[in-house]
């Protein structure tokens, strides 16, 4: 069987994906729509999609200088 890309991960993959913030800074962006989530049960997955995207859309360092 092939690998197969994770549709979700949970807070702290994402958080680990997006450079190692903490997990209450990804819960931060979900609260603010920055990223997107669902629930599956009881557990809060994030969307990887738009944490790629999330990411995507930050300024460069060279944008920021």
């Amino acid at each position: 069987m092939a690998d197969v890309e994770p549709i979700f991960v949970s807070v702290k993959e994402a958080a680990t994906i997006l450079g190692g913030i903490t997990a209450w800074q990804v819960y931060r962006l979900l609260d603010a729509d920055e990223i997107e989530s669902r629930y599956i049960g009881k557990r809060r997955m994030v969307v990887l999609t738009s944490v790629r995207s999330y990411a995507a859309g930050l300024p460069t360092s060279r944008e920021s200088a």
